[in-house]
């Protein structure tokens, strides 16, 4: 029996690619590492209520960028019909849609699952990855996906890697009558701000820094609220930052994320700037379409493409002096922070997670 093909990292990225690759390959050929006991990675640990970057910026209708890619995970994914938020469109899910949805296709697929695994180490042979190693052993492989989200192949193998820039981000749900247009949600912003600035040194949620807060509308008066925590910051001090949030909007809490969610834990030295993504008008691997979203002190800003899409070159898959029979996808590309930042969305990890995962199967390069 020949090598499996094997894929570090359970987040929609990682799972997008180890179907793509099991549906060329064959049931059992795939083996998908997933250092957690969930699948689903940041879209489930920050509690994501929409799939974004499915659709071209400013399109009238709600129309696929990449439908070979990504459309097969419509249905399984999602929980209702699109919507449009300001120039994109988005999909509602659920943390729980999001991981019934993926180990269903994986399932299909025939891919083999490991939870609670992690790579500590890899092997090499002639100037390729012939295992990865384990807690529990060795593992030979035809090729690696690194879908880890920190860079964990490029680490084991000693390649440069760049590390995190991004925040780490607590999501909550809130009832709330909010009102329409964006004067009303600046105006909630700026009381949320006021609520949870730091004040008291010796309280610990007072204390701690919040650079940027967000909400999203998810349907009739209900919202996803996105707070921006200093890295390491406990879930009850988050938590807490909600409950006073919810407060200051005379909102109710409705739900809580279960982890605070590490957006960026470092990456490949890149080989993509955010520049050069936003200037490629030939497809590459995918097309891509969504902002750089910069997260900071001010709140979040939108560096917007001059473009409604963008390519995606395979340069930013392949790690700087990589064996060829290693990728990356998801939010640990060889790209800079501020691609990353215009990358890592669900609509696009799908897409590139399936090309990615098609090119490994079949060798190209």
């Amino acid at each position: 029996m020949a090598d499996p093909l094997v894929v570090v990292g359970g987040g929609v990225a990682g799972c997008a690619a180890a179907v793509a690759a099991a549906e060329i390959l064959g049931p059992q050929s795939v083996v998908l590492l997933c250092a957690d006991h969930h699948l689903g990675g940041v879209a489930v640990q920050g509690e994501h209520r929409t799939l974004c970057g499915l659709a071209p910026i400013d399109a009238p209708v709600a129309e696929l960028l990449e439908p070979d890619l990504t459309e097969s995970w419509i249905s399984p994914l999602t929980t209702g019909a699109p919507f449009r938020s300001g120039r994109v469109w988005l999909w509602p899910t659920a943390a729980d849609a999001v991981q019934r949805g993926l180990a269903l296709r994986l399932a299909q697929a025939g891919v083999v699952v490991r939870r609670g695994t992690a790579v500590v180490d890899v092997a090499w042979d002639q100037g390729r990855i012939a295992a990865v190693r384990t807690g529990s052993g060795e593992m030979p492989c035809q090729a690696v996906i690194d879908a880890s989200g920190c860079a964990a192949i490029a680490q084991a193998a000693g390649l440069a890697t760049a590390p995190g820039a991004q925040w780490g981000a607590y999501r909550s749900m809130l009832r709330l009558d909010l009102g329409h247009g964006l004067g009303a949600r600046a105006t909630a912003l700026r009381r949320v701000l006021t609520a949870i600035a730091p004040q008291a040194a010796g309280n610990a949620a007072e204390s701690a820094t919040i650079p940027a807060v967000a909400l999203t509308p998810i349907g009739e008066d209900l919202w996803q609220m996105s707070i921006d925590v200093a890295p390491g910051t406990p879930v009850a001090v988050a938590a807490e930052l909600a409950e006073r949030a919810a407060a200051a909007l005379g909102g109710e809490l409705y739900a809580c994320a279960r982890a605070v969610a590490e957006r960026d834990s470092g990456r490949p030295i890149a080989r993509l700037t955010v520049a050069e993504l936003f200037s490629t008008r030939e497809r590459g691997l995918a097309w891509a379409a969504w902002p750089r979203e910069q997260h900071g002190p001010d709140g979040i800003q939108w560096e917007w493409p001059a473009a409604d899409r963008h390519g995606v070159p395979e340069i930013a898959t392949r790690p700087l002096g990589g064996p060829s029979n290693v990728w990356c996808v998801g939010r640990a590309m060889a790209v800079d922070a501020a691609a990353a930042a215009a990358l890592r969305v669900t609509g696009t990890a799908l897409a590139l997670g399936t090309a990615v995962g098609r090119r490994a199967a079949t060798g190209s390069a």
